[in-house]
């Protein structure tokens, strides 16, 4: 988890070199701003130099960076953000991941634009203008849905294979949770349990809570799958007791002992969670 964490940061910084480069680039060019805005193109009822096609793709680019440090602010924030406010602020994300979407497919927006445009000027001829306003109109209005709707595709891809991700990760440390228990190392065991239900939760609210979900500490985390119904008040008291133990072994306190007999009962009280969060068939007969 703290990889995909790293991976989540390292994307960020990614979008931003870039954008600060391209800004480079583009300031560079300002000496040659004239030549650049003598040369236009038609774009349906409006005509657009080429530097202003180069500060429009700038622009949506910072425009996404604003959104998406916006959203690093759901995540990092969880008191002023509350689950139900975090989930209805996921369009933060969306929008933000549209936006970088939109500024990539921007030139193939472009050549797709210009075709239209060249395949309507050998029809000027033959339809009146006011023919050819309506064209040009629907044709205009055919990009953004054409750039919404194949970035929305886009986030879903990302976000389903999140998931996936997280599912498999939730069935590899169960699987090692088992193995442990069986080769007698009860304290690894519980370790490896508590981190498969992080990943179950994570996994079971993505699709409510956004793709950097990761970045959301484990114990608030719990708050909010209890304050979506995703789990019981018991069930969240369960989970405490398993978080408790967890943190007492991992911060090595002497006096955490654990034995087989209470390794296998927090297994016992915490399977019938995962089974109604996922049902797979490790979680069928986990534990001897």
């Amino acid at each position: 988890m703290e990889n995909r964490t790293e991976e989540l940061k390292l994307n960020s910084s990614e979008k931003l070199n870039f954008t600060v480069g391209l800004a480079a680039v583009i300031i560079a060019m300002y000496p040659f701003k004239d030549i650049a805005q003598s040369i236009e193109v038609d774009f349906f009822l409006f005509k657009l130099s080429l530097f202003s096609l180069l500060g429009c793709f700038l622009l949506i680019i910072f425009v996404s960076l604003y959104f998406s440090g916006l959203n690093n602010i759901r995540y990092c924030f969880p008191k002023i953000f509350s689950g139900v406010l975090l989930s209805k602020t996921k369009i933060i994300e969306i929008f933000a991941d549209f936006l970088y979407s939109l500024a990539f497919l921007y030139p193939i927006i472009l050549l797709v634009t210009w075709t239209i445009l060249f395949a309507l000027s050998f029809l000027k001829s033959k339809i009146s203008s006011d023919v050819e306003n309506v064209i040009n109109i629907i044709a205009l209005s055919i990009m953004p849905i054409f750039s919404v709707v194949l970035a929305e595709k886009m986030y879903k891809i990302k976000e389903t294979a999140l998931i996936n991700e997280m599912q498999e990760m939730q069935n590899s440390l169960l699987i090692n949770s088992q193995n442990i228990y069986r080769d007698g190392d009860y304290r690894l065991s519980i370790l490896s349990l508590y981190e498969a239900v992080i990943a179950s939760l994570n996994s079971h609210l993505v699709n409510k809570m956004g793709l950097g979900i990761e970045k959301i500490s484990p114990s608030y985390l719990i708050e909010i799958a209890t304050s979506q119904k995703v789990l019981t008040e018991s069930e969240k008291m369960i989970i405490l007791d398993l978080r408790k133990m967890r943190n007492q072994i991992a911060h090595n306190v002497p006096s955490t002992q654990i034995n087989p007999k209470q390794a296998k009962e927090f297994h016992e009280r915490i399977m019938p969670i995962l089974k109604k969060l996922r049902k797979t068939s490790i979680l069928a007969s986990f534990m001897p």
